[in-house]
């Protein structure tokens, strides 16, 4: 990317600070300078966090090197949430959200949801913010990131709500045993999947929701046509404790994988096509350290916040499982599947990888600067409000 040449001519010095304001306007959330006036990303690519220095880089997948990033540095910790362009920030701890803008380099818009543990589930055109201790569903608008139509109430506590490939957002209600479907911001009839208490976690594969009841150890399949089928799973995945099974949010294929952490450390992997099922056990010393699998091609990529970085284990192959170094030290690693590549990011370091489905990698240093990006980070200005707000800088 090369920095525009600006003619020394005084119309054009006019227009050109006349810009440099409007960036330091926009810039109130996020400190963002620019280097050229449309910044190229990849189209492969991916956004990823880094807490210790308040920083959002944008990595190009194919061959590893950042290529724009973001400054953040008021210490909050943020998570991202990205699909088919379009990419969100939140804060966990208070419920703000930032939409990015992309091709600017800038936070577009910006939204105080005020609810902590705040849920966006995201996908193509369609958007909801789900309070999951209220259990408050909205429908909004991912671009302007204003509520459309009226808010859905459902039995709290609310697991964790998923969007599938036709628009329909699943919500899984632990209360009643129970994932209610919505569409365009409207409940439909619920669908039975296990008794009160249960925990539930829904994965979208291929397109189609899968609901897992850790406790019943049973994944069910729900079909375009709303048809179910049942896949019966190993007695051990009863055993995933406190919150169930840990499951992602979405698999590119057929394949899902299930963790059962806690005293098990037992990985299961099925077929949502044939219902086959295939199963190992991770002999590290506390399971419980272990994160949420992902699945690429044939291999199941399982985070360990212990040694900081990712077990390997290949379905197809068998044997035992591998390690892949990802952080510099122990700590979180975040793990996700985007461009049909697999993205493991140390949230806490510089460190992250990225990996293609023939487990090809390219090793990823966020702290490159010699990028489009910020010289200078003024620092926002919360402004907390009773009501959930929304405002353009």
């Amino acid at each position: 990317m090369r920095t525009q040449r600006l003619r020394g001519d005084k119309t054009t010095a006019m227009i050109a600070g006349a810009a440099a304001v409007v960036l330091v306007a926009v810039a109130a959330w996020f400190g963002v300078g620019v280097s050229s006036a449309n910044p190229k990303l990849a189209d492969v690519g991916a956004w990823l966090w880094t807490s210790a220095r308040g920083k959002l880089v944008h990595v190009n997948g194919l061959s590893g090197e950042v290529d724009g990033y973001l400054d953040h540095k008021t210490g909050a910790e943020l998570r991202v949430v990205q699909d088919d362009g379009h990419v969100l920030l939140v804060d966990d701890a208070t419920g703000f959200v930032s939409r990015i803008e992309p091709g600017q380099l800038s936070v577009a818009q910006t939204r105080d949801f005020g609810a902590a543990g705040l849920q966006i589930a995201l996908s193509g055109a369609g958007a909801y913010a789900v309070d999951p201790a209220a259990g408050r569903v909205q429908q909004i608008d991912p671009v302007t990131l204003d509520s459309v139509g009226a808010p859905i109430t459902l039995p709290a506590p609310l697991g964790a709500a998923r969007v599938d490939g036709g628009g329909r957002l699943w919500v899984p209600v632990t209360a009643r045993g129970e994932v209610v479907p919505v569409r365009d911001g409207v409940a439909a009839d619920p669908l039975k999947v296990g008794e009160p208490g249960e925990e539930l976690s829904v994965t979208i594969a291929g397109g189609l929701p899968v609901v897992v009841n850790s406790r019943a150890a049973t994944a069910t399949i729900i079909g375009e046509d709303g048809g179910v089928g049942e896949i019966t799973l190993p007695k051990g995945v009863a055993q995933a404790g406190r919150g169930g099974a840990l499951t992602p949010a979405a698999a590119e294929g057929s394949l899902v994988p299930i963790l059962a952490p806690g005293d098990a450390g037992l990985l299961v992997l099925i077929d949502t096509g044939s219902n086959s099922v295939l199963s190992t056990k991770f002999a590290v010393r506390d399971p419980a350290r272990l994160g949420v699998p992902q699945v690429l091609g044939s291999k199941v990529y399982v985070p360990d916040r212990g040694s900081g970085s990712l077990i390997v284990w290949d379905s197809a192959a068998g044997g035992r499982p591998t390690t892949l170094r990802v952080a510099e030290r122990p700590g979180p690693v975040d793990v996700f599947v985007k461009d049909g590549l697999l993205w493991a990011n140390d949230e806490n370091g510089d460190k992250a990888v990225v990996i293609d489905p023939e487990g090809r990698k390219h090793d990823i240093d966020k702290d490159d600067s010699d990028v489009p990006g910020p010289t200078s980070t003024p620092k926002p200005k919360p402004t907390p409000r009773p009501d959930p707000t929304h405002s353009d800088p």
